[in-house]
């Protein structure tokens, strides 16, 4: 649909729609040597895209740089059927500023709604506030690498209860999802949900703490 390979991609309305590529069946920002693409998308919708691959995908959208939702954008009906980032991928070394926006319907091995990475040191790969809404039937899917799980930072009030179910890459009791100021964790944390963990048919109810830790039920 859209390859950004340097500069700014501004989307406040219209579609970017019936499109499929391996990865970023919708749009995909570049990030490699001078190469830097940046996606601002505060309104319209990236809807129907397919994105192939059986790695990191991103039906919809493919960030290797910088990703901002916001406003009343729409990421849905996206589709990564072999691999991870229904509707968003965030790669290792991206970020996405998840202001506002809805993301809904789209469908993955993993990660239904948004796939997040493992982290670079220097990178704090999503950070959410205001409007930013994943319908619950789509997920954020954080991963895990030896560092840890990858975690939410929560800059700002969220408007919707609940915001979005996260799913762990693994289930770690006290491990960081989210991280924020004392008082943002203390009144945002209960806005996450998180997918049940099922484990040789056993289900295991797990939620998040107001130190943005997960915790049995």
């Amino acid at each position: 649909g859209v390859y950004v390979q340097k500069g700014t991609f501004t989307m406040s309305a219209g579609k970017v729609s019936g499109n499929t590529a391996d990865e970023g069946g919708g749009i995909y920002g570049e990030h490699s040597g001078y190469n830097r693409g940046v996606i601002k998308i505060s309104g319209g919708e990236v809807s129907g895209n397919t994105a192939t691959s059986i790695y990191t995908a991103g039906g919809g959208i493919y960030s290797v740089y910088q990703l901002t939702v916001s406003g009343s954008a729409q990421i849905k009906d996206n589709t990564a059927p072999n691999g991870s980032g229904g509707g968003i991928a965030i790669p290792h070394g991206g970020i996405f500023y998840f202001t506002g926006g809805t993301v809904s319907g789209n469908r993955a091995k993993q990660g239904k709604g948004i796939y997040i990475s493992t982290t670079t040191v220097t990178t704090d790969p999503i950070k959410m506030s205001g409007g930013a809404t994943v319908t619950e039937d789509n997920d954020v899917f954080l991963d895990k690498d030896a560092w840890g799980i990858v975690y939410i930072i929560v800059t700002g009030e969220l408007d919707n209860t609940p915001a979005a179910r996260l799913t762990p890459g693994t289930y770690d009791p006290n491990a960081q999802v989210l991280k924020g100021t004392p008082a943002l964790l203390n009144s945002e944390h209960s806005k996450f949900t998180v997918t049940p963990e099922v484990t040789g048919g056993t289900t295991k109810q797990w939620e998040v703490d107001s130190d943005g830790k997960l915790k049995t039920k």
